[in-house]
């Protein structure tokens, strides 16, 4: 979290804001329970289990939806060719200020590739990334 919801105090203290006493416990343990989603669906694409990669990915972004969230049913639905939904998350980051690419999001992309067979995969995430920055 980088803004209290409350106040809008930018890198609010916590657990409490300083500056409106809001009480951001119940928050960060929803971001931490999102990034917990985040990261098995990460694995099970990692396996290549994009079904359930894809249902942990829509549970983490229903408790926080963030682009590090949205990002992985983007990666999910290039892999399942379906690129009009993988354009529009790749949309929806971009109006939350972008997503910069971490290198374990390389490995994932290529493992997606190497078990779906989709030769196009990195040149659209390529050009998805390209359109962030």
């Amino acid at each position: 979290m980088d803004r209290c919801p409350t106040c809008g105090k930018k890198n609010p203290t916590f657990p409490i804001c300083s500056r409106c006493n809001t009480d951001l416990r119940q928050i960060l343990e929803v971001e931490k329970a999102a990034a917990h989603f985040r990261s098995r669906a990460l694995a099970a694409l990692k396996q290549g289990k994009r079904s359930e990669a894809e249902t942990l990915a829509d549970q983490a972004c229903f408790l926080h939806r963030s682009p590090s969230g949205i990002v992985i049913l983007a990666i999910i639905a290039l892999a399942n060719r379906d690129f009009a939904t993988a354009e529009a998350l790749w949309r929806e980051i971009e109006k939350m200020g972008g997503y910069t690419p971490k290198p374990e999001d390389y490995i994932v992309v290529e493992k997606i590739g190497e078990n779906a067979g989709l030769d196009e995969l990195e040149e659209q995430v390529s050009h998805l990334i390209g359109h962030s920055n």
